[in-house]
């Protein structure tokens, strides 16, 4: 007869059951719950960061380039899980634009990037403004579209894109172009900027 304390293992959980708990989260937008559950144990921790980092978006009441920049600095490796990043009426200041360059530059995982409703017709200055930081801007967006990783690229209600834009855009699986109004002297390029031909 055994009268030593029996110490039960807490019950393990299949990593295949975890993994689908934890897509099902992201599927639902459940980023508190993802923030939780990577709580619970350190082995949770990247399954979570993937999902919850998967996409970026700027725009409307969702000021996150800054405080995601900040982030990233800190925590270099959360930048590999972002795979979309989206800018919904986005107003770029000179400041978050050389934030969102330094991300687009090194965001060698992004699969889909979605410019949406930039322009005058928003109370916006045009996407191609010649200060400084908007040409990196600029510049980190032309970069970016020529990668092979990018498979997605939609661009919607956009005012002064040069259609040039899309000339290196060769690896995409898939372009949307809805609203676009080029740039009017597109073949003159806009302080320094050498668009790719």
């Amino acid at each position: 007869m055994f009268r030593g304390n029996l110490v039960r293992e807490p019950p393990v959980l299949p990593p295949d059951i975890i993994i689908t708990i934890l897509d099902e989260l992201a599927l639902n937008n459940d980023t508190a719950s993802l923030k939780a559950c990577s709580l619970v144990s350190r082995s949770f921790v990247p399954l979570c960061q993937k999902h919850i980092f998967h996409t970026l978006f700027e725009g409307d009441h969702h000021h996150v380039i800054i405080p995601f920049f900040a982030l990233v600095v800190k925590s270099p490796h959360l930048i590999r899980y972002m795979r979309v990043i989206r800018l919904q009426n986005y107003f770029q200041s000179d400041h978050d634009a050389n934030e969102l360059s330094v991300i687009l530059n090194c965001s060698t995982s992004l699969k889909r990037l979605e410019l949406i409703n930039y322009g005058a017709s928003f109370g916006l200055v045009p996407m191609w403004h010649p200060s400084t930081a908007r040409r990196r801007l600029q510049q980190a967006l032309f970069h970016k579209v020529t990668q092979p990783g990018l498979e997605s690229l939609h661009v919607e209600t956009v005012q002064g894109l040069p259609f040039t834009f899309f000339n290196s855009a060769i690896h995409l699986k898939s372009l949307t172009i809805k609203a676009v109004i080029p740039w009017e002297e597109e073949d003159k390029g806009v302080q320094g900027i050498k668009y790719p031909t």
